[in-house]
C-alpha cells in the first residue's frame, strides 16, 4: 500500500510544478481553529469536574510552517484557561530532500541559510521550547514522541523538553492528584518507529480513578479498543492531520492510518473515547485545504 509520504510527494510535485502555483499558495492562508469539546467521563470524580486539557499535535515547526500559524497557536495558548498542556508528537519538519530544499515554499525564512540539518533542528527546538517554557501551566506539560521526532530528532527532542521541565513520557505515566483522587496520563511510544506498550498494573491500580492515553498514532489505540485489561476513559492522538487536504464531499486525501474511524474528531467504542487532533502544521505537501490547523480544548464532565 502506498505510504502518505509517497502519495503526498506525488501530489505536491504536481501542485508545485503546475501553472496553478499562485492559487495553490493561497491554501496556506488559514486561521488556527480552537476546537472545544466536552468529554463526558463515566463516574467522574467531582474533584475533576471541569478539568481542562489543552491538546496540540503535529506542530511540524520549521521552514514550512508559516510563522503566522505558529504565532497564532501560541497566542491561543497564552489566552486560554486550562489545567494541563498535552503535546502529541511530530514537533518538526526538516528540509531533508531535494524537493523540500529547492521547490517547496519556505514560509519561515529564519531557516533559509541555516544548514546543516543539525543546526536547523537546534533552531527549531530552541524556538518551540523557548515559547513553551514561558507558559505557566498549573499541572505542567506532557509530551510524547511522534514518528518524525524518532526519525529525525531523537538526539535533541527528548532533552529539549526535559530542559524546560516537561514530562516527556515514553510508555510512562504521570498522575495528577486532586485530594485523594487521581487522574492518570500515560504517554506511549510511537507506533511506527518505537515500541509502544501499556503497563497493565497502571490500569488495574484501584487508587486510579480516571485514565488517559496519549498515542501519536491512533492505530495503536485501535488495537486497545477491545482490550478489557486496558480500561481507559480517553485517548488523545494526532498523526493524521485530519487529511490535511480535504475535498468537499469526499474528505481527506489520505489519513495514513489503517483504522480510518479514528481519522479525525471524537470516536467512542466500549465506553472508550478517542480524540484525534487535526494538528497545526503540514507534512510532505506544505499546504492545508478545507482543514485548518487546530488546537483542542477538552473539558471533563460527568
Amino acid at each position: 500500500m502506498i505510504s502518505r509520504r509517497d502519495f503526498l510527494k506525488g501530489v505536491s510535485a504536481s501542485i508545485l510544478l503546475s501553472s496553478t502555483w499562485a492559487s495553490a499558495a493561497e491554501l496556506s492562508q488559514q486561521n488556527v481553529l480552537l476546537n472545544q469539546q466536552i468529554i463526558k467521563i463515566k463516574n467522574l470524580r467531582p474533584s475533576f469536574k471541569d478539568y481542562r486539557i489543552l491538546f496540540i499535535s503535529d506542530i511540524h515547526h520549521g521552514p514550512f510552517l508559516p510563522e503566522s500559524w505558529f504565532a497564532e497557536t501560541i497566542n491561543y495558548i497564552r489566552t486560554l484557561e486550562y489545567d494541563i498542556l498535552v503535546l502529541g508528537g511530530d514537533y518538526l519538519c526538516l528540509p531533508d530532500s531535494y524537493l523540500k530544499q529547492n521547490i517547496y515554499p519556505w514560509h519561515n525564512q529564519t531557516y533559509k541559510h541555516s544548514f546543516p540539518l543539525s543546526k536547523i533542528k537546534g533552531l527549531i527546538f530552541k524556538s518551540l521550547c523557548g515559547e513553551l517554557d514561558d507558559l505557566k501551566v498549573k499541572d505542567g506539560i506532557i509530551a510524547t514522541y511522534g514518528n518524525h521526532d524518532r526519525w529525525s530528532a531523537q538526539d535533541i527532542c527528548y532533552p529539549s523538553f526535559k530542559k524546560i521541565g516537561a514530562s516527556f513520557l515514553v510508555n510512562q505515566p504521570k498522575i495528577i492528584k486532586r485530594g485523594e483522587d487521581k487522574l492518570l496520563f500515560l504517554g506511549v511510544d510511537d507506533f511506527w518507529t518505537g515500541f509502544p506498550k501499556v503497563n497493565i498494573k497502571d490500569f488495574n491500580d484501584p487508587s486510579i480513578n480516571h485514565r488517559v492515553i496519549i498515542s501519536h498514532n491512533p492505530d495503536f489505540i485501535s488495537t486497545q479498543l477491545s482490550n478489557e485489561q486496558i480500561p481507559f476513559d480517553l485517548a488523545l492522538c494526532g498523526h493524521t492531520h485530519g487529511g490535511q487536504i480535504r475535498i468537499p464531499g469526499l474528505g481527506g486525501l489520505y489519513y495514513n492510518i489503517k483504522d480510518t474511524r479514528l481519522a479525525t474528531g471524537l470516536f467512542t467504542e466500549n465506553e472508550k473515547q478517542v480524540l484525534t487532533n487535526n494538528g497545526v502544521g503540514t507534512v510532505e505537501l506544505p499546504y492545508r485545504f478545507n482543514c485548518p490547523p487546530e488546537v483542542c480544548l477538552l473539558t471533563l464532565a460527568a
